[in-house]
C-alpha cells in the first residue's frame, strides 16, 4: 500500500509531462488461450500415449503463467509514459544504511543519480530510493523515504530531472 501511495505522489508531482497508459492483456489472454489449446489437443489426440502427461503439463503451466500474467496485470494496471517521447518509465528501488542518508541527500538534490547508484546498496536498509525514468534517461524522478515503524517518510522532495 506504501509503494502505492509514493507512485501516486510521484505521478502527481509529474503531472504535466507524465501519462498513464493501460497496460495491454493481449500477452496473458494469449497464453491463457495456448495452454487451454495444448491440454485440449493432448486430451483429445494423444490421449493414452506415452507424452500424454507431458504435454498436458505443458498445456497447464502455459495457462497459469498467463493466469498469473492478467492478475499482475490487473493489479498494476498504469505504465506511466513520458508523453513528449511516449517511451515508458521504468521503477528502479534501491535501499541504502542510515549512514549513507546525507550523501543521498546530496546527490538527489545536485540531480547526480549515477553517484547514487554506485553507492554499496543496503538488503533490508532504513532508506529507500524511488527513481522512475526512461530507459534513455531522458525523464528521471528521484524521491528518497525513510523507513518508520509502519511506513516510509519522505526524506527529499521529488527531483525531477530532464536531460534533453
Amino acid at each position: 500500500m506504501t509503494d502505492l501511495i509514493i507512485d501516486n505522489s510521484l505521478y502527481e508531482a509529474g503531472k504535466d509531462f507524465l501519462g498513464k497508459k493501460r497496460k495491454k492483456f493481449i500477452i496473458p489472454i494469449l497464453a491463457i488461450l495456448v495452454g487451454v489449446a495444448i491440454t485440449i489437443v493432448v486430451e483429445i489426440f494423444m490421449s493414452g500415449h506415452i507424452y500424454s502427461n507431458t504435454g498436458r503439463m505443458l498445456g497447464y503451466m502455459i495457462s497459469i503463467t498467463g493466469l498469473s500474467l492478467f492478475v499482475v496485470n490487473i493489479k498494476n494496471k498504469y505504465v506511466p509514459y513520458y508523453l513528449e517521447t511516449g517511451k515508458k518509465l521504468w521503477r528502479y528501488e534501491y535501499t541504502f544504511n542510515q549512514n549513507q542518508r546525507d550523501c543521498i541527500i546530496e546527490y538527489i538534490n545536485k540531480g547526480n543519480i549515477q553517484s547514487l547508484e554506485d553507492l554499496p546498496k543496503g538488503k533490508s536498509a532504513p532508506i529507500k530510493v524511488i527513481v522512475y525514468r526512461t530507459q534513455e534517461e531522458d525523464l528521471m524522478l528521484v524521491q528518497a523515504l525513510e523507513s518508520t515503524h509502519s511506513s516510509y517518510k519522505p526524506i527529499t522532495d521529488i527531483k525531477i530531472i530532464q536531460n534533453k
